[in-house]
C-alpha cells in the first residue's frame, strides 16, 4: 500500500454561469486562471477570484 508523504491536490471551483455571462471559457491553465480574474475585475470593478496558499490573495 502506498500513501503519499506530502499530498498536494489543487482544486479549482468556478461559477459556469458567471463565466458564460462574461464570455469566458473555464480556465485550464494558471495563466488562463489569472486572465479570468483580470477580466472579472475589469468588468465588475471588484475581485472574484481567491487563491489560497500561505496567504489569501484577491485578484
Amino acid at each position: 500500500m502506498f500513501l503519499p508523504v506530502r499530498p498536494n491536490v489543487q482544486v479549482v471551483f468556478y461559477n459556469s454561469t458567471a463565466c458564460q455571462e462574461q464570455g469566458l471559457e473555464p480556465p485550464r491553465t494558471w495563466e488562463a486562471f489569472l486572465e479570468t480574474a483580470r477580466r472579472f475585475h475589469e468588468a465588475e470593478g471588484r475581485g472574484r477570484v481567491l487563491l489560497k496558499g500561505q496567504e489569501a490573495y484577491l485578484a
